[in-house]
């Protein structure tokens, strides 16, 4: 498609979403896209733009920021073929095009710049898209929740869990520097697990039945009983229980387990990079369910890896009709849980 082409689309689409005879174009509603691209076909002469083309640069429109011009002639042909690619059939590949617009908007297979408003930035209304994808696992886990777990609210804002979900996916670790003469405290406390780092108004609090988890650059772990080396890229498991703490630090196949009493500390000494996991499900299996970058299109489709990150892998060897049921072994290995155990769930 030529910048021409691009730009008439745009101005198309930009029309139709601020029509007064649009009513909540909803970008979870696959009915709702090909609306709008019939109505773009139907009133662009587009003779020559192959369907799947037409199709991704509408969702460039659709997602894009409003005010940055045309969808840039380098992304526009990036993302095609990261759909072609991925979608060998010509027909699947139509019905697909907004899942790979939303990730790639969010950042999948780009680095996205700090900033907003252009499209080298991270696509605000692609994240909305992300959110909107989440939605109806968060919803259907909450209606689960409601009816196994006394107390659990009827009305918990769906919308909300869904964005914080979305930014854990998006942006799974966050950098924590300990400079020279720096430390995290690790404090079993009668109310659960915190972590501080007083010098830099750092400070987590982990509820029973919650963890942290982080790995960290080459440092030591010091407790009463002596030092833990840690290695570069070692994995820190810190869970919070009534009565200790539990840190697990594992590496290259090795493992040490340290247990703080009620009142005890321990402390990871600087100079060290923590990179804080904001799933902090912390199994080995979290890097490749619970993080947009791990989605892989050719095995599943963005809205059913969205799905599973929240409630968790389905069961083995069951029907069609069950995997899309909520089972207790599954949910407690989804993202969604460990969000609620942070908050005392």
């Amino acid at each position: 498609m030529t910048d021409d082409e691009a730009r008439t689309v745009q101005q198309h689409v930009e029309g139709y979403l601020r029509s007064g005879a649009v009513h909540g174009f909803d970008i979870g509603n696959p009915k709702h896209f090909d609306k709008l691209v019939e109505q773009v076909k139907s009133r662009l002469s587009l003779a020559g733009v192959a369907d799947d083309d037409l199709r991704a640069v509408t969702a460039m429109c659709v997602l894009g920021p409003e005010f940055a011009g045309i969808p840039p002639s380098d992304m526009r042909e990036e993302l095609l073929n990261i759909l072609q690619r991925s979608v060998p059939d010509a027909q699947k590949r139509l019905e697909r095009v907004m899942e790979f617009a939303i990730a790639y908007g969010c950042g999948k297979w780009r680095t996205v710049q700090e900033g907003n408003g252009g499209w080298e930035h991270q696509w605000g209304e692609a994240v909305r898209g992300l959110v909107r994808a989440l939605e109806p696992a968060v919803n259907q886990s909450n209606r689960w929740l409601a009816s196994h777990v006394v107390g659990f609210p009827q009305d918990r804002d769906v919308r909300s869990d869904a964005h914080l979900l979305a930014m854990r996916l998006k942006h799974p670790e966050s950098p924590l520097h300990l400079d020279q003469e720096e430390t995290m405290s690790i404090t079993c406390t009668d109310d659960g697990t915190e972590l501080r780092v007083s010098s830099q108004n750092y400070e987590q609090s982990v509820p029973p039945g919650a963890k942290a988890v982080f790995t960290v650059t080459q440092s030591e772990l010091r407790v009463s009983q002596g030092v833990v080396l840690l290695a570069n890229g070692a994995k820190v498991i810190v869970t919070a229980r009534d009565d200790e703490a539990r840190t697990v630090v594992t590496w290259n196949k090795q493992r040490e387990e340290v247990r703080l009493r009620v009142g005890e500390t321990a402390t990871i000494a600087g100079p060290a990079t923590l990179r804080i996991w904001e799933c902090s499900r912390g199994n080995v299996h979290c890097s490749g369910r619970h993080r947009l970058e791990a989605w892989d299109p050719t095995q599943m489709e963005l809205w059913a890896f969205v799905a599973s990150a929240v409630k968790g892998p389905p069961p083995q060897n069951r029907n069609h009709a069950r995997l899309r049921q909520i089972v207790t072994g599954s949910f407690v290995q989804g993202m969604y849980f460990p969000l609620l155990a942070q908050e005392g769930w």
